[in-house]
């Protein structure tokens, strides 16, 4: 039987307390105080507010709101990490979400030419990030990308089909 630590014990109350609150906030105002439950899908956002007047004090309220962040997330399920890397966002010049061209200054050569990269970036195991660099030298421009496009496709097959957050139960 393992024993755990009252400081372990506080770490994972706290990770507890963190995800059950997510999406909640407290309102302190002027006037009505409550909790605000805001919840954003598909460019939707959802929000809704629960008074601690109306719901008879500050843990029924809480609880009221809990419930309907619940509701909502089974109505509108969150996407999963692959589904949100392959969004393209707006600033994206390359074409492809998570493939970059990038000019590096190369301060210990001697000609300080810079060198171009072609990058793929996605995330990684336990969420830290992962990148490969291709070198315009060695592959040429159009290699290079193609070869960052597949390092980036790669590393979104391995990630897990997981949601981005968990869902709560």
């Amino acid at each position: 039987m393992r024993t755990t630590s009252p400081l372990e014990d506080k770490a994972e109350d706290r990770g507890e307390l963190r995800h059950s609150m997510r999406g909640i906030c407290r309102i302190r105002q002027h006037g009505p105080q409550g909790w605000r439950v805001t919840l954003q899908r598909q460019n939707q956002v959802y929000t809704r507010k629960f008074s601690d007047d109306r719901y008879g004090g500050t843990a029924q309220a809480l609880a009221a709101a809990q419930t309907f962040r619940d509701s909502l997330l089974v109505q509108h399920p969150g996407m999963s990490r692959r589904a949100q890397c392959g969004i393209l966002k707006k600033n994206n010049t390359s074409g492809v979400s998570g493939v970059t061209r990038s000019v590096v200054m190369n301060r210990c050569s001697k000609t300080l030419a810079p060198t171009v990269y072609w990058v793929a970036r996605w995330p990684g195991e336990n969420g830290i990030p992962t990148q490969r660099r291709f070198a315009v030298t060695k592959y040429g421009e159009w290699g290079a990308f193609l070869k960052a496009v597949e390092a980036r496709r790669h590393g979104l097959a391995c990630l897990e089909e997981c949601p981005l957050y968990p869902t709560y139960d």
